[in-house]
């Protein structure tokens, strides 16, 4: 409420402080994951909670209970057991017991926020409902059924319950764009408009010919369409299944991707000029966050649970998976010389291009106020080894930015559309292809009628 700063505890996200003096914050572990930890600040002690989340970008992942003893939280245990999907826990911060809060009653995948009432007695959460609406809904923490409270028509990513029971939420609609420009910057073309990024996943690949490839979401299901400007979007597969991002071109006539619901994925290989899945290929390393292929479509390479693999990618590829070192995201040098390995660490990202014939591996180093801000993609680097990235900004929206993996010297790409840039790739006559937000938000407050 005034006066000057001070630093609390470094590398760290979204505090939320107990009775205590002490607060509860994420920070990132060993493996690259962003686990919670019990700080105390009078005496600097740093306890690590068996529980991580997805992302930092999840808005609110934890809240704590009346009291100060317990928190619920959309994470993943630690260890997992091999189940890698956030659930809705309660969680115990003295002694680190966990119980799910709703198991089998609502699709714990949609939760965008949660929150307990003030007595405690039941945690309101705001799920997607279908394609259209986010529902807000109270779960009994002692058990019972899931009550509806009420639907509205945008995403809400925050809310909060006041002490006479009134719900406060944010709607926030993020419009997605797709637009192409040159990598001098200037003017950019919008390719295709989306009405929220609730409706297209963040996945951009472009294929050998081009086309843009992006994730649809419909009726609770995700879907690859292939995008082209002036034409209506058609799905990259020919399939009833489930596909989703990440996605990535595999030679000159192939793309690889996801396929299938979330606990039982695996990687898919399609003819793109027919849409007909030529194979799939099993992958146990945990959930794919990252795709990419060598410029021969031989192998493919997986960024899963903090670490990249190599994977054969021809009718032999029942190979097991061949680990290559620790990192986040992957994309592939077009001259078959490295992989570029994105490594999510604290305090900092780390771009590192690693030699595919087993020499030293070399750190591209921030510079100055420049630093990437989101993971690369596949066609992130072009045949000249310049990387494609948002830059971290102290605005919300990031710019896009360009980094010579040669000579290390960065630059910011000046457009004329101030958006939120998430995902860019090469074009193959060298134009870039980007995935930009926009955000328009409100705040909202809900009260009971007297006669409910």
């Amino acid at each position: 409420m005034g006066g000057e700063e001070k630093l609390v505890l470094e590398d760290a996200s979204e505090p939320d402080p107990l009775p205590d003096g002490s607060l509860l914050a994420f920070r990132h572990n060993a493996q690259h994951q962003l686990q919670l930890v019990r700080f105390w600040p009078d005496t600097g002690k740093l306890q690590g909670l068996p529980i991580r989340i997805e992302s930092s970008l999840s808005n609110c992942n934890l809240r704590v209970f009346p009291g100060g003893h317990e928190a619920v939280i959309l994470g993943i245990p630690i260890p997992d057991g091999g189940d890698t999907t956030s659930h809705l826990y309660i969680l115990n911060v003295d002694s680190g017991a966990m119980r799910r809060l709703a198991a089998g009653t609502i699709d714990e995948s949609t939760v965008s926020s949660a929150v307990p009432s003030p007595d405690g007695k039941t945690v309101v959460v705001a799920s997607v409902a279908g394609s259209l609406f986010t529902r807000i809904s109270a779960i009994p923490v002692g058990g019972g059924p899931v009550r509806s409270l009420f639907t509205l028509t945008r995403q809400v990513w925050t809310l909060d319950m006041g002490s006479d029971g009134s719900i406060y939420v944010d709607q926030v609609s993020r419009q997605a764009n797709l637009l192409r420009f040159p990598p001098q910057g200037g003017k950019t073309e919008r390719l295709a408009t989306y009405p929220s990024p609730g409706y297209v996943q963040e996945t951009l690949a472009v294929l050998p010919d081009g086309r843009a490839v992006l994730a649809e979401t419909a009726g609770g299901r995700t879907r690859l369409m292939i995008v082209e400007a002036g034409k209506d979007p058609v799905r990259l597969a020919n399939t009833q299944e489930e596909t989703s991002g990440p996605v990535t071109p595999v030679g000159a006539s192939e793309a690889a991707f996801l396929i299938g619901p979330p606990s039982r994925r695996a990687i898919a290989i399609v003819n793109v000029a027919n849409g007909r899945i030529v194979r799939r290929i099993s992958f146990d390393k945990g959930p794919i966050a990252a795709l990419a292929a060598a410029p021969d479509g031989k192998t493919l390479y997986a960024a899963a649970n903090g670490t990249v693999w190599s994977i054969a990618a021809g009718e032999a590829s029942q190979n097991s998976p061949k680990k290559i070192r620790a990192g986040d995201a992957v994309a592939a040098d077009p001259n078959g010389q490295f992989l570029l390995v994105e490594s999510v660490e604290t305090p900092n990202i780390r771009l590192l291009r690693v030699p595919l014939n087993g020499g030293p591996e070399q750190e591209i180093p921030a510079m100055g106020a420049f630093a990437p801000a989101n993971v690369i993609v596949p066609g992130g680097v072009d045949k000249e080894g310049r990387i494609l990235t948002p830059l971290g900004a102290l605005t919300f929206f990031w710019p896009p930015g360009m980094v010579d993996s040669r000579t290390g010297r960065w630059s910011r790409i000046a457009v004329d559309a101030a958006l939120d840039y998430h995902q860019m790739a090469w074009t193959p006559d060298g134009k870039i292809l980007a995935l930009a937000l926009d955000q328009q938000a409100t705040m909202w407050k809900f009260r009971a009628t007297p006669d409910r």
